[in-house]
């Protein structure tokens, strides 16, 4: 993550579900012979590029890009709310509880 833009599942659910293996054009993220596993990410495929974001229904993959200076990181990630947020606004950034770890500012909306 300290060398630029990579991928963070957080999938946990053991379903029928495989649109992130397919979606990666570089092959680093696997699901195995059996549909229900977990995918499995090999970091040293990532990179970054995001469709993986993009087409998963559980919104459950992020990514992180912690080269972006020593004291912050940039993560995309899927957000489903309205209103959405505005480019430069301040925002509480939460855990996957919903729990507020800190402030965050939205450098751009997709």
């Amino acid at each position: 993550m300290r060398q630029g833009r990579v991928a963070v599942i957080e999938c946990v659910q053991e379903i029928p579900c495989n649109p992130c293996s397919f979606s990666c054009k570089f092959n680093a993220i696997t699901i195995g012979d059996e549909i229900t596993n977990l995918p499995h990410l090999n970091e040293n495929k990532c990179t970054g590029c995001g469709q993986c974001v993009a087409n998963c229904p559980g919104l459950a993959i992020t990514i992180i890009d912690k080269s972006y200076s020593d004291k912050e990181a940039v993560i995309d990630f899927p957000f489903e709310y309205l209103p959405l947020p505005q480019e430069h606004q301040v925002v509480d950034a939460v855990n996957r509880y919903g729990e507020v770890v800190c402030k965050g500012i939205i450098k751009k909306v997709k």
